[in-house]
């Protein structure tokens, strides 16, 4: 294995990682798959629109590494703020609206 794909899988195993640890907010909500589902569209859609915009951004495997990581900072965000049922308090929508500064 070369040492450019060596970090590539490094990389992948830690975004893989990391992943699973964001989706552990789902457990405590009790809507397992929710993230995971939503992590996947947005690589998904992420994905198409570099197909269209720019292509050859595509030939950099960790790209979607960015997109599967897009929401890392929401494990900032206190669970009470993430498993609260009914709207959000105008304190915790800045709590949610924190998350891409955080990760």
């Amino acid at each position: 294995m070369t040492l450019q794909a060596e970090a590539v899988s490094d990389g992948a195993s830690t975004v893989e990682a990391l992943s699973r640890a964001l989706e552990l907010h789902d457990y405590r909500r009790g809507e397992f798959g929710e993230t995971a589902a939503h992590t996947e569209r947005v690589t998904r859609l992420a994905v198409a629109l570099a197909e269209r915009v720019v292509p050859e951004l595509l030939l950099d495997p960790q790209l979607a590494f960015g997109f599967r990581l897009h929401d890392i900072g929401m494990i900032g965000i206190p669970s009470s703020t993430l498993i609260k049922p009914g709207p959000l308090s105008p304190t915790e929508v800045d709590e949610i609206r924190e998350h891409p500064w955080l990760g």
